[in-house]
Protein backbone atom coordinates (compact mmCIF):
# COMPACT_ATOMS: atom_id res chain seq x y z
CA UNK A 1 0.00 0.00 0.00
CA UNK A 2 1.42 3.43 -1.06
CA UNK A 3 1.19 5.74 2.30
CA UNK A 4 3.34 8.81 3.09
CA UNK A 5 3.98 10.29 6.83
CA UNK A 6 1.28 12.89 6.47
CA UNK A 7 -1.25 10.24 5.47
CA UNK A 8 -3.99 8.86 7.75
CA UNK A 9 -5.16 5.82 6.35
CA UNK A 10 -8.67 6.26 6.24
CA UNK A 11 -11.14 3.28 7.98
CA UNK A 12 -12.18 1.95 4.19
CA UNK A 13 -9.03 1.65 3.29
CA UNK A 14 -8.56 -2.16 1.66
CA UNK A 15 -12.07 -2.17 2.02
CA UNK A 16 -13.77 -0.81 -0.24
CA UNK A 17 -13.19 1.99 -3.13
CA UNK A 18 -15.07 3.60 -5.70
CA UNK A 19 -14.43 3.54 -9.34
CA UNK A 20 -13.07 7.29 -9.79
CA UNK A 21 -10.06 9.09 -9.00
CA UNK A 22 -7.94 7.77 -6.23
CA UNK A 23 -10.59 5.30 -5.27
CA UNK A 24 -12.44 7.38 -2.36
CA UNK A 25 -15.70 5.90 -2.03
CA UNK A 26 -16.77 8.88 -0.48
CA UNK A 27 -16.36 10.96 -4.45
CA UNK A 28 -18.48 8.68 -5.84
CA UNK A 29 -21.38 8.22 -3.09
CA UNK A 30 -21.70 11.97 -2.37
CA UNK A 31 -21.78 12.12 -6.28
CA UNK A 32 -24.32 10.08 -6.49
CA UNK A 33 -26.44 12.00 -3.63
CA UNK A 34 -27.05 14.82 -5.62
CA UNK A 35 -27.36 13.59 -9.25
CA UNK A 36 -30.41 14.72 -10.07
CA UNK A 37 -32.94 11.67 -11.75
CA UNK A 38 -32.83 12.79 -15.49
CA UNK A 39 -28.80 12.17 -15.50
CA UNK A 40 -29.11 8.68 -14.17
CA UNK A 41 -28.24 6.42 -17.75
CA UNK A 42 -30.19 4.38 -19.74
CA UNK A 43 -29.47 1.71 -22.88
CA UNK A 44 -30.00 4.89 -25.01
CA UNK A 45 -27.63 7.08 -23.54
CA UNK A 46 -24.98 4.90 -22.88
CA UNK A 47 -25.55 2.47 -26.42
CA UNK A 48 -23.71 -0.55 -27.29
CA UNK A 49 -21.55 0.72 -29.89
CA UNK A 50 -19.53 2.03 -27.51
CA UNK A 51 -18.24 2.18 -23.79
CA UNK A 52 -18.20 4.85 -21.69
CA UNK A 53 -15.18 4.45 -19.01
CA UNK A 54 -14.04 6.07 -15.70
CA UNK A 55 -10.75 5.99 -14.75
CA UNK A 56 -9.19 5.29 -11.18
CA UNK A 57 -5.94 4.47 -9.22
CA UNK A 58 -6.42 2.88 -5.68
CA UNK A 59 -4.42 4.53 -2.88
CA UNK A 60 -4.50 1.21 -0.96
CA UNK A 61 -4.43 -2.63 -2.11
CA UNK A 62 -7.58 -4.46 -2.16
CA UNK A 63 -8.77 -8.02 -2.91
CA UNK A 64 -12.53 -7.47 -4.08
CA UNK A 65 -14.97 -9.59 -4.06
CA UNK A 66 -17.70 -7.66 -5.20
CA UNK A 67 -19.20 -5.12 -7.29
CA UNK A 68 -21.95 -3.01 -5.75
CA UNK A 69 -23.82 -0.21 -7.61
CA UNK A 70 -27.71 1.58 -6.89
CA UNK A 71 -30.24 0.54 -9.24
CA UNK A 72 -32.85 3.52 -9.77
CA UNK A 73 -34.64 1.01 -12.02
CA UNK A 74 -35.58 -2.60 -13.03
CA UNK A 75 -33.35 -3.76 -16.19
CA UNK A 76 -30.79 -5.72 -17.96
CA UNK A 77 -29.81 -3.72 -20.44
CA UNK A 78 -25.88 -3.23 -19.01
CA UNK A 79 -22.48 -4.42 -19.16
CA UNK A 80 -19.30 -3.66 -17.07
CA UNK A 81 -15.97 -4.95 -16.71
CA UNK A 82 -12.60 -3.49 -15.04
CA UNK A 83 -9.59 -3.19 -17.39
CA UNK A 84 -5.92 -2.04 -16.36
CA UNK A 85 -5.72 1.21 -17.36
CA UNK A 86 -1.89 1.09 -19.25
CA UNK A 87 -2.14 -2.32 -20.81
CA UNK A 88 -6.25 -2.07 -21.63
CA UNK A 89 -6.05 -6.17 -20.80
CA UNK A 90 -9.83 -6.66 -19.29
CA UNK A 91 -9.01 -7.99 -15.63
CA UNK A 92 -12.53 -10.56 -15.58
CA UNK A 93 -14.77 -11.85 -17.93
CA UNK A 94 -17.72 -8.79 -18.73
CA UNK A 95 -20.21 -9.06 -16.28
CA UNK A 96 -23.78 -8.49 -17.31
CA UNK A 97 -25.46 -6.33 -14.64
CA UNK A 98 -29.28 -6.22 -13.35
CA UNK A 99 -30.40 -2.82 -11.86
CA UNK A 100 -33.65 -2.92 -9.14
CA UNK A 101 -35.76 -0.10 -8.32
CA UNK A 102 -34.31 1.82 -5.68
CA UNK A 103 -31.78 -0.32 -4.15
CA UNK A 104 -28.33 -1.83 -4.02
CA UNK A 105 -27.35 -4.40 -6.29
CA UNK A 106 -24.23 -6.33 -6.45
CA UNK A 107 -21.96 -9.25 -8.50
CA UNK A 108 -19.39 -11.42 -7.44
CA UNK A 109 -15.76 -10.24 -8.93
CA UNK A 110 -12.58 -12.07 -7.89
CA UNK A 111 -10.12 -9.21 -8.27
CA UNK A 112 -6.54 -7.74 -6.53
CA UNK A 113 -5.80 -4.21 -7.26
CA UNK A 114 -2.02 -2.78 -6.27
CA UNK A 115 -2.29 0.58 -5.05
CA UNK A 116 -0.96 3.06 -7.35
CA UNK A 117 -1.59 1.01 -10.54
CA UNK A 118 -4.01 2.65 -12.99
CA UNK A 119 -7.44 0.48 -13.56
CA UNK A 120 -10.85 1.74 -15.45
CA UNK A 121 -14.13 0.45 -15.30
CA UNK A 122 -16.43 0.40 -18.51
CA UNK A 123 -19.84 0.26 -18.96
CA UNK A 124 -22.01 -0.55 -22.26
CA UNK A 125 -25.37 -1.60 -22.96
CA UNK A 126 -26.99 -4.46 -24.78
CA UNK A 127 -29.41 -2.02 -26.83
CA UNK A 128 -29.69 1.36 -28.45
CA UNK A 129 -32.97 1.85 -27.19
CA UNK A 130 -34.93 2.04 -24.10
CA UNK A 131 -35.68 4.57 -21.13
CA UNK A 132 -35.33 2.62 -17.91
CA UNK A 133 -33.01 3.83 -15.65
CA UNK A 134 -30.37 1.61 -14.98
CA UNK A 135 -27.34 2.48 -11.90
CA UNK A 136 -27.34 5.55 -10.34
CA UNK A 137 -25.08 8.27 -11.80
CA UNK A 138 -22.57 9.61 -9.52
CA UNK A 139 -22.02 12.60 -12.19
CA UNK A 140 -24.26 15.05 -14.35
CA UNK A 141 -24.83 14.62 -18.15
CA UNK A 142 -22.02 16.94 -19.55
CA UNK A 143 -20.70 18.10 -23.01
CA UNK A 144 -17.57 17.73 -23.93
CA UNK A 145 -15.92 20.86 -22.43
CA UNK A 146 -17.81 20.63 -19.11
CA UNK A 147 -15.77 17.73 -17.55
CA UNK A 148 -12.30 15.64 -17.53
CA UNK A 149 -12.39 13.89 -21.05
CA UNK A 150 -9.57 13.26 -22.36
CA UNK A 151 -7.72 10.31 -21.90
CA UNK A 152 -5.31 9.94 -19.18
CA UNK A 153 -3.75 13.25 -19.61
CA UNK A 154 -4.39 16.61 -20.52
CA UNK A 155 -1.31 19.60 -20.84
CA UNK A 156 1.99 18.90 -20.00
CA UNK A 157 2.47 17.28 -16.35
CA UNK A 158 -1.13 17.12 -16.05
CA UNK A 159 -0.85 13.14 -16.68
CA UNK A 160 -2.71 10.20 -14.79
CA UNK A 161 0.46 8.36 -15.67
CA UNK A 162 2.25 10.94 -13.24
CA UNK A 163 -0.75 9.70 -10.58
CA UNK A 164 -1.45 12.88 -10.11
CA UNK A 165 -5.41 12.54 -10.88
CA UNK A 166 -7.10 12.58 -7.70
CA UNK A 167 -10.55 14.19 -9.34
CA UNK A 168 -12.45 11.44 -11.71
CA UNK A 169 -11.86 11.24 -15.44
CA UNK A 170 -13.55 9.46 -18.05
CA UNK A 171 -13.22 8.56 -21.49
CA UNK A 172 -14.70 5.96 -24.24
CA UNK A 173 -14.32 3.43 -27.02
CA UNK A 174 -15.78 1.84 -29.40
CA UNK A 175 -17.64 -1.55 -29.66
CA UNK A 176 -19.24 -4.25 -31.79
CA UNK A 177 -23.02 -5.16 -30.39
CA UNK A 178 -22.22 -4.08 -26.51
CA UNK A 179 -18.88 -6.55 -26.41
CA UNK A 180 -17.13 -5.70 -24.01
CA UNK A 181 -13.58 -6.55 -25.80
CA UNK A 182 -10.06 -8.01 -24.57
CA UNK A 183 -8.11 -6.05 -24.28
CA UNK A 184 -9.67 -2.68 -24.83
CA UNK A 185 -10.11 -0.66 -27.77
CA UNK A 186 -8.19 2.56 -28.23
CA UNK A 187 -9.59 5.15 -25.69
CA UNK A 188 -11.15 8.42 -26.93
CA UNK A 189 -12.29 11.74 -24.81
CA UNK A 190 -16.19 11.12 -24.10
CA UNK A 191 -18.38 12.80 -26.16
CA UNK A 192 -21.46 14.67 -25.52
CA UNK A 193 -23.73 12.56 -23.15
CA UNK A 194 -27.01 12.67 -22.07
CA UNK A 195 -26.31 11.15 -18.72
CA UNK A 196 -23.74 10.93 -15.96
CA UNK A 197 -21.66 8.10 -15.41
CA UNK A 198 -22.76 5.60 -12.88
CA UNK A 199 -21.20 4.97 -9.35
CA UNK A 200 -19.31 1.68 -9.04
CA UNK A 201 -17.99 0.28 -5.90
CA UNK A 202 -15.71 -2.32 -5.45
CA UNK A 203 -16.15 -4.17 -2.17
CA UNK A 204 -13.71 -6.62 -0.07
CA UNK A 205 -17.12 -7.47 2.10
CA UNK A 206 -18.99 -10.50 -0.34
CA UNK A 207 -22.20 -10.50 1.70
Amino acid sequence: MIISQSDTVPAWAGKIIGCAGNGDPNIVLNGMAYTVPADHPTAATILQSRAIISYFRPKYDITVNKLRWYGKGSTTNFRVAVYNGDTLARLHNALSITTTVDAWDSAALSLTLTAGQLYFIAITSNTNSGATYGPAAFTLKWNTNQINTLPKSWAGNLDADLAIHDAPMFGTFTLSNGTLPDPANTIAAVPTLTCGFPGFFLDNDNS
